[in-house]
């Protein structure tokens, strides 16, 4: 938490923390490892997405789905693009 959020939240008194989704990057000699451990050990009562090392595909995909949940144009969009990817692969495939 950077010291600005945490005194915000110092301020309020005690708040619920944001359910996070995390997107651990191969930026380091360990190849991501070290962010992907860091981001799976977070306390109980934080809830955290994770996605594979350098997974921003599937992060944005998540991401999309949970929106879908309250906005049906999305998960229109989604199903959509579904349907197009399996096409793609069907043609592929044969």
């Amino acid at each position: 938490m950077s010291a600005r959020s945490h005194s915000a939240d110092a301020t309020r008194g005690w708040s619920l923390p944001c359910a996070r989704t995390r997107v651990p990057l191969s930026a380091s000699a360990l190849g991501g490892l070290d962010a992907l451990l860091s981001t799976v050990q977070m306390p109980p009562g934080v809830p955290v997405a994770t996605v594979a090392v350098d997974g921003t595909q599937n992060a944005a995909h998540l991401a999309a789905r949970i929106l879908a949940l309250k906005h049906p144009g999305i998960g229109e969009r989604i199903e959509s693009y579904l349907r197009e990817q399996k096409k793609r692969y069907d043609e592929w495939k044969s």
